[in-house]
């Protein structure tokens, strides 16, 4: 029988938890719910000079998928909640979308706050779009994806999706946040360093901060 990641056997025979290993696995977790990406993740432990499950000193985009996908490190090396949470996360990165029994499935091409922003809000440093991260305790934010996949633009504020859809819905006027109205309106929400929001009407512009 061929032991997973993350386990060893005991001179009795028995599996139990390799500690070395555990730890690297619960930094591939956190890693992944800070909005670091596959293949960054790789370079990081690369970096750090850990080895790879097969032993070799790469790391493959897919063996850190199969990881972070894996159910069997609950709850000895992590906790359901951190696992749930990441699932909900490899979700939102994909074209999958996760049901109330776990399961997925492919998403509608329904607009929402989520669809809309996303094309929608900007850094106004680097000129990338915001991507959106969840953490590890369910609380969702965006942030700038050179920040997220590239570890670069690091000044870039992070914002939460709570925050920036009241933003949205004060400036436009809105009770509750209507997607094809804020599409019709807006061109795109700039933000910058100082945490200033910058809306780009189609016809003009104005300006707010959090």
């Amino acid at each position: 029988m061929k032991i997973p990641y993350g386990f060893t056997v005991d001179n009795d025979g028995s599996v139990t938890v390799d500690k070395t290993q555990a730890k690297a696995i619960q930094m591939i977790f956190s890693e992944y719910l800070n909005g670091n990406s596959l293949g960054g993740l790789a370079r990081m432990l690369e970096s750090l000079g850990i080895p790879s499950p097969s032993g070799n000193k790469c790391w493959g985009r897919a063996a850190i998928d199969k990881l972070l996908s894996s159910s069997k490190y609950v709850p000895l090396i992590i906790s359901l909640e951190l696992y749930t949470t990441v699932q909900f996360e490899k979700a939102a990165r994909s074209n999958q979308e996760v049901n109330n029994d776990g399961s997925t499935q492919r998403k509608g091409t329904r607009d929402n706050s989520k669809n809309v922003l996303s094309g929608l809000l900007v850094c106004s440093e680097c000129g990338a779009n915001y991507r959106r991260i969840t953490r590890a305790s369910g609380e969702v934010v965006w942030r700038c994806a050179n920040r997220v996949e590239r570890r670069r633009c690091t000044q870039s504020p992070s914002i939460t999706e709570k925050d920036i859809i009241q933003l949205v819905c004060n400036e436009l006027g809105m009770d509750t946040f209507d997607s094809e109205h804020v599409r019709d309106l807006l061109d795109q929400i700039l933000i910058d360093q100082a945490g200033s929001i910058f809306f780009e009407y189609r016809h003009t512009q104005r300006f707010s901060t959090l």
